[in-house]
């Protein structure tokens, strides 16, 4: 143990491992920089669309009132007095909510959001189903006492039906603010630069687009090294195995490269979180529910290219099918918990690969040309066979976990880590087979 942390420790201090940490560094800060462009542009626009909304339903009412006044409504006394408790109702809503907005009262905020929105869904949508009555059943009451729900009788045919991906994000935007008003955190986005949001859309953006590729540069010299240094032979001629030897370096590499990748996201969040707090780690994120029960996901020919945001979820839905009987939220603790998992065995699997690499090619230099090669194939290789793109055999797209937890992929958590066990357990063994037969004065 103590000659492998000191062989550890050994990679740890090459100016390869400084270098790749700095970059990734870099890498993080300038996606913190546009994130942070981003967000201020988006609460302009959140800001402009609070007070809009209020403006938007006294222009409602107004048109409510002349139409009214020229006989131009089908509708009883009765109605028309409803239809106008209805809208001032809505107009003092929205200006309690911009108000709580600016007072940054965040759990005000959501109870409002999650009201507003399952009155448009409950009033506004009564011939799609399910209704708010029938999505939550006997914990309807609850939910309305919650959130201190009103009772309205409204005419359907004052408003105009919404269109199928209108409700669909009504329906769980609705909830989402729902689950958020259990606290007082502030709405997170895409484009959030507190510590937790931005390691999930860091997750999501710009991390699997880089992830191979430093793996592979961090751990495909693994071998070069001691074949340099010449410490491979007097290794292998002693009696411990050539197969103990190749294990013992897909360690060292797969604890090299998460080095390499760890260092960052602490110095990243540790910043972030001095800035904006540690808070939000139980921040309600969209999960496949269906996720560790079987193998099927979501039918591939059903899913549409459009999609919406949901906090910091985005979710792709079919036409006229709620994503809600596949998805469901949960904390963001368990969602990063998930992740990491398959993000870290997904750098065992192209540790073993770069090992395979390191056995075939005993050039250093073609070695990582090789590597930078296979890397760019291997994600490209969605792109060459289409019909592959995000199946379990694309094994590059597994690094692009947060829309597979989110049942985006057409594959699932449990069968990309099957996948990626079984080919991480077969290159190795192929790495090992080719290794053992190397003659041991030519390595």
């Amino acid at each position: 143990m103590e000659s492998f942390l000191l062989e550890l420790k050994s990679i740890c201090k090459s100016y390869k491992f400084l270098i790749l940490i700095l970059v990734l560094f870099l890498f993080q800060m300038i996606f913190i920089q546009q994130a942070m462009v981003e967000n201020k542009s988006r609460e302009r626009i959140t800001l402009i669309t609070l007070q809009s909304n209020v403006e938007g339903y006294e222009r409602k009412m107004d048109s409510l009132e002349r139409n009214w006044q020229h006989g131009r409504l089908a509708i009883t006394p009765e109605q028309y007095e409803a239809a106008l408790g209805y809208y001032n109702y809505n107009i003092l809503l929205r200006k309690e909510k911009l108000e709580s907005y600016l007072a940054k009262d965040w759990s005000e905020y959501s109870r409002m959001e999650a009201l507003g929105r399952l009155l448009l869904w409950d009033l506004e949508t009564r011939n799609i189903n399910p209704t708010p009555q029938q999505y939550f059943g006997e914990n309807w009451n609850e939910v309305k006492a919650k959130l201190n729900y009103p009772e309205f009788e409204v005419a359907q045919e004052l408003y105009q039906p919404f269109i199928a991906d209108e409700f669909s994000s009504t329906m769980v935007i609705s909830m989402y603010y729902l689950e958020l008003a259990n606290s007082n955190l502030k709405p997170a986005g895409p484009h959030s630069t507190s510590p937790w949001a931005f390691l999930l859309n860091f997750l999501r953006g710009g991390f699997p687009h880089i992830l191979g590729v430093i793996v592979f540069m961090a751990t495909v010299n693994i071998l070069h090294r001691d074949k340099s240094s010449g410490a491979i032979k007097s290794y292998l001629s002693s009696p411990k195995s050539r197969t103990r030897y190749l294990l013992r370096k897909l360690s060292l590499g797969f604890w090299a490269s998460s080095i390499v990748l760890l260092l960052p996201q602490l110095f990243t969040v540790l910043f972030l979180g001095l800035k904006h707090g540690f808070q939000g780690l139980n921040y309600p994120i969209l999960l496949d529910r269906y996720i560790l029960s079987n193998l099927n996901a979501f039918p591939d020919h059903l899913i549409q290219p459009h999609s919406f945001e949901a906090g910091l979820s985005r979710i792709q839905f079919p036409f006229l099918i709620s994503r809600l009987e596949y998805v469901d939220f949960a904390p963001l603790w368990q969602f990063l918990s998930l992740a990491a998992v398959q993000v870290l065995l997904f750098i065992l699997f192209c540790t073993a690969l770069a090992l395979l690499i390191s056995v075939l090619v005993k050039n250093e230099v073609i070695a990582h040309l090789v590597a930078a090669g296979t890397f760019i194939v291997g994600s490209a290789f969605g792109n060459i066979v289409p019909k592959l793109s995000t199946t379990a055999w694309d094994l590059f797209s597994k690094a692009d976990v947060v829309p597979l937890l989110e049942g985006s992929h057409a594959s699932t958590y449990f069968s990309s880590l099957l996948t990626l066990s079984i080919a991480t357990i077969l290159i190795f063994i192929g790495a090992a087979v080719i290794f053992k037969k190397q003659d041991i004065t030519c390595i």
